[in-house]
C-alpha cells in the first residue's frame, strides 16, 4: 500500500542516518532517492446530523465563533477569506472574494490564485445571519470581533469538548461543498463558488455557467436546505 511504502521509506532513511552519524557508512543512499510521500487521507466533511448539534452547542458556548462557523458552512469560504471580508464586499445579491487574511504574515493579502478571486451568491439563508453578525461587527471588517490568532485554539477547545475531534474549520468548507453536491448542484457551479481550479480552463467553466443557470442552482440549494 502507498502509505506503508512511505512509512518504510522514512524508517530506512532514519536508520541510514544513524549509521552515517556513527560513521558506520560514509553516505546515506536515501539522500539520493526521491522521498516517497504518504498519500493524503480523504478530507472530512461532517454530515448535517453531525454538524448541527455542534453548532447548537457553539451557539450557547461561544456565540461569536458560532456566527463565524455558520457563515463558512453556508458559503464555503476559506477561513482567511472570511476573516478578510469587509462590508463593502457584500452587495445586494452577491459577495466579492478577492483577498485573504494570512496568519503568518499577520495581514490581509490578495488571494493566491486567479480562480480564488470570485463572486458567490448572497444565499437567502445568509441574510438573517448577516444581520446578527452586524450587531457584533465594528468597523469595516465583517468579522472584526473574531480574535484571528486564537481562533483555531478556541475552536479546537470547543470541538474537543463537544466530542467531534476530527472537525476543523476547513471541514465546514467541505460540508458546504458536500451539501451542494447532495442537492444536485452542477459540479462546475460548485467549482466556481469554491474558487477551485480543478477544471481545464476558466473559459470552460464560464461557457457552461451563465447567470440564469447559476440562479437556478441557488434555488436548488435553497430547497435542499429547507428540508434539512
Amino acid at each position: 500500500a502507498p502509505a506503508a511504502r512511505a512509512r518504510t521509506f522514512r524508517q530506512l532513511k532514519s536508520c541510514f542516518l544513524a549509521l552515517e552519524k556513527n560513521r558506520i557508512v560514509k553516505d546515506n543512499p536515501f539522500d539520493l532517492i526521491k522521498t516517497i510521500q504518504e498519500p493524503k487521507g480523504k478530507s472530512y466533511a461532517p454530515t448535517h446530523e453531525e454538524l448541527q448539534p455542534f453548532l447548537n452547542y457553539l451557539k450557547s458556548a461561544y456565540y461569536e465563533i458560532y456566527l463565524f462557523c455558520t457563515f463558512i458552512s453556508l458559503t464555503g469560504l476559506r477561513k482567511g477569506e472570511a476573516l478578510a471580508l469587509t462590508w463593502e464586499d457584500i452587495k445586494t445579491d452577491y459577495i466579492i472574494i478577492d483577498k485573504a487574511y494570512e496568519l503568518k504574515a499577520k495581514q490581509v493579502q490578495s488571494t493566491k490564485t486567479k480562480s480564488s478571486n470570485r463572486t458567490i451568491p448572497l444565499f437567502a439563508e445568509l441574510e438573517p445571519l448577516l444581520v446578527e453578525i452586524k450587531r457584533f461587527s465594528k468597523g469595516k471588517e465583517v468579522f472584526s470581533f473574531i480574535h484571528k490568532h486564537s481562533l483555531d485554539a478556541r475552536f479546537r477547545h470547543h470541538k474537543n469538548k463537544f466530542g467531534i475531534n476530527k472537525l476543523t474549520i476547513h471541514s465546514l468548507r467541505h460540508y458546504f461543498a458536500t451539501q451542494c453536491l447532495e442537492a444536485g448542484i452542477d459540479k462546475k457551479v460548485v467549482q466556481l463558488w469554491l474558487g477551485h481550479s480543478n477544471y481545464k480552463t476558466t473559459s470552460d467553466t464560464y461557457s457552461h455557467v451563465n447567470t440564469p443557470f447559476e440562479k437556478s442552482q441557488v434555488l436548488l440549494l435553497a430547497r435542499f436546505r429547507q428540508y434539512k
